[in-house]
């Protein structure tokens, strides 16, 4: 029993393997950054479904799971809350930044995590607010895929949906309201 508990410790500690096990290619960060930039387009022609269109499955099957309904349930709630959410807050900036780490993790995941600076204005008061967080840019099945790490609970989401990541360092998000 104690044999096979500690085979199963060593294939774990195997398979989880170094946080990075290469760096991305120069053709890999071009990739990212063709995606990066067909994202900033399209929130800048007004075109929101691009987030929820963005987000893996495996990190909608868990949000979705914390409020008991399927991944498909949670991307169509997404979906038609977005408008909601730009009703009330107009997008004045999104800027995807220098990248903070890359890699390839033991599993094969290719990622590269990005530093982003989000402004947005609310309808109503005109206050805005500025948002700094990383965005992880993951390749699932040969496509880019984007989450906004913008708050420890996403964080912690991201981390049960893909536990590769549990020795990658996320950085910790700011939001802060700006003076006019």
């Amino acid at each position: 029993m104690l044999r096979a508990i500690a085979a199963t410790v060593l294939a774990l500690a195997l398979l989880a393997g170094p946080a990075a096990a290469r760096d991305l290619e120069s053709a890999e960060r071009a990739e990212i950054r063709a995606a990066l930039d067909a994202y900033e387009s399209a929130i800048a022609r007004g075109e929101y479904d691009v987030m929820v269109d963005n987000m893996p499955e495996e990190l909608l099957a868990v949000i979705g799971a914390d409020f008991g309904v399927d991944a498909a349930t949670a991307r169509e709630a997404f979906r038609q809350e977005l408008p909601r959410i730009f009703a009330d807050a107009r997008l004045l900036e999104n800027d995807f930044g220098m990248p903070v780490e890359e890699g390839v993790l033991g599993d094969g995941t290719r990622y590269q995590i990005i530093n982003t600076t989000t402004i947005v204005q609310l309808v109503a008061t005109g206050q805005r607010f500025r948002s700094s967080y990383p965005t992880l840019v993951l390749d699932r099945d040969g496509v880019w895929r984007l989450v906004a790490l913008d708050s420890p609970e996403t964080i912690a989401q991201f981390r049960r949906a893909f536990p590769a990541f549990g020795t990658v360092d996320i950085p910790q998000g700011r939001f802060e309201p700006l003076a006019d």
